[in-house]
């Protein structure tokens, strides 16, 4: 019934794996407060035609000096 047809199932089903992998940071201080802010976006296509991962990411950081030597 089928003839000469002929499927390749795995061309159907799998896919080259690409990805990305973004990310931004801004450093700097106020007076005595250093900072650092940092934000991530990634995204993967994995090698199966339905697999996909994205993510993201945020941190804020605050290193306050308290006492001052001069």
């Amino acid at each position: 019934m089928l003839g000469t047809e002929n499927t390749d199932w795995q061309k159907e089903i799998f896919r080259t794996a690409i990805g990305h992998d973004h990310n931004v940071t801004v450093s700097g201080g106020l007076k005595n407060m250093p900072y650092r802010v940092s934000v991530g976006y990634t995204n993967q296509n994995g090698i199966l035609d339905t697999s996909n991962f994205e993510r993201y990411t945020g941190s804020f950081n605050l290193s306050p000096s308290f006492l001052i030597i001069t």
